[in-house]
């Protein structure tokens, strides 16, 4: 506004006059930093000043400490409130996981019922309750031998669609495949004939495998009358073969081309044969046993080396987990992983490390091998850190005698590090036996 009485401004009211200490230090300061000066800096201040401007700047002081005291419980408050969230949030993660992967198994147990079922009831209608052994579905479903059953044929015949079967593996941690039909032939068997082929399969172990890929797939068309005249066929994967038939599958989800039998069975043989005492189309369907694999690129799979069959979607033990390329992994210094498997349903998380030329005590003289924890979907509902003791073999090929057996003891006497809860990243340091073999 207007300044209507400079000298009284100047006199009383500009906060920018300079006025003169009034304890004789002989310094001007302006009116608004006067005060400061006179109470906590000329060193000519009375010492009731020095004692009121002590007591002034302690009562401050307290003042200040409580309110940081109150900020960091504050900050406690709200980091507690963050843990929790976090946890809430990982906890509603691991469920949500938790609830896929159980959607799955029932999906997969539901389709499982269903092809067991599906044998079952045919069995049951054609022979007025007695179910023939050899067309009962064995507990192996996803490794040979195992039966698929295919439902109505004459509506894939008539449509000359293709019947796509379950996949299949040649063996645990093995090649993935599936069989499929086309019901009213293919090529130059059209019409007249059921062709059957198995194509190759983008798996899950593929990176582990060698390629390409070379055995013999014994698949079989069961008769529903009795436990034999079983038509059975031999598709050979080989040398000879196309490369797109027999190479690991990279784009898409299965190989462009198939290996089977454009004549498998002929339309007028599958009805009911009173001379032979055959029958392999029963109530529109067809049963198919894929009996036997054998790989060419290493020996036959003894039965002591098949891993159990269990009603988890997870790897159980016991179990067997193959490392194929042991000469290649010894060359370039690698080490191998196997498959994650899990001390139980609801159990921890765990992974077998194994060094072909070896680590610590065995570095270039034995082969070591290790069990690593793994971030797991059940973590939250387990005790840590991990106790337990942990038994690996590695199994003789000649005969079920003579297998290498070692303890892993994870106790109390080892480093947390390799025991506790893994938090971050998806594995917790290993621990075994540098000398195993």
């Amino acid at each position: 506004g207007e300044l209507l009485d400079l000298e009284k401004h100047v006199s009383g009211e500009c906060l920018y006059a300079p006025e003169l200490c009034q304890y004789g230090c002989g310094k001007y300061y302006y009116r608004y930093i006067l005060p400061v000066h006179e109470q906590d800096e000329c060193p000519n201040r009375p010492l009731h000043v020095i004692i009121e401007s002590s007591q002034t700047n302690k009562k401050k002081l307290t003042e200040l400490e409580v309110k940081y005291q109150e900020q960091e419980v504050l900050l406690s408050d709200c980091k507690t409130e963050m843990d929790t969230l976090k946890k809430n949030m990982q906890e509603l993660k691991e469920k949500y996981k938790m609830e896929i992967r159980e959607k799955e198994e029932q999906q997969q147990k539901m389709s499982e019922m269903e092809q067991e079922l599906s044998v079952l009831q045919a069995c049951t209608d054609f022979t007025v309750g007695k179910v023939p052994q050899w067309l009962i579905p064995v507990s192996h479903y996803y490794f040979p031998p195992f039966i698929r059953v295919m439902n109505s044929f004459s509506k894939y015949k008539k449509a000359s669609s293709t019947w796509y079967s379950p996949p299949f593996q040649t063996q645990p941690d093995g090649y993935k495949l599936q069989l499929q039909v086309v019901a009213d032939g293919s090529g130059h068997r059209k019409g007249t004939h059921v062709s059957v082929r198995v194509h190759l399969m983008k798996g899950e172990n593929d990176a582990k495998l060698e390629w390409p890929f070379k055995g013999q797939i014994v698949v079989r068309l069961l008769n529903w009358r009795e436990d034999k005249h079983h038509i059975e066929k031999v598709i050979n994967f080989s040398d000879d073969d196309p490369l797109q038939s027999c190479s690991r599958v990279i784009e898409g989800e299965e190989a462009s081309i198939g290996l089977g039998y454009g004549r498998f069975v002929s339309h007028a043989d599958l009805d009911h044969s009173p001379e032979e005492n055959t029958e392999y189309l029963c109530d529109d369907m067809l049963c198919f046993q894929v009996y036997k694999i054998t790989l060419q690129s290493g020996p036959e799979v003894p039965s002591w080396y098949i891993t159990p069959v269990s009603a988890s979607p997870y790897l159980l033990p016991p179990c067997t987990l193959s490392m194929f390329n042991f000469s290649e992994f010894k060359r370039v210094s690698d080490d191998w992983y196997s498959t994650p498997f899990y001390t139980g349903p609801d159990g921890y998380k765990l992974l077998m490390e194994a060094c072909p030329n070896g680590f610590g005590s065995g570095k270039g003289t034995h082969v070591s091998v290790y069990v690593h924890l793994m971030k797991g979907e059940y973590d939250h509902m387990l005790t840590w850190p991990f106790k337990c003791d942990i038994t690996i073999k590695l199994l003789n090929w000649r005969e079920d005698k003579g297998h290498v057996k070692n303890t892993i003891h994870f106790d109390d006497k080892i480093d947390i590090k390799h025991r506790d809860r893994v938090m971050e990243g998806d594995t917790a340091p290993g621990w075994g036996i540098g000398q195993f073999i």
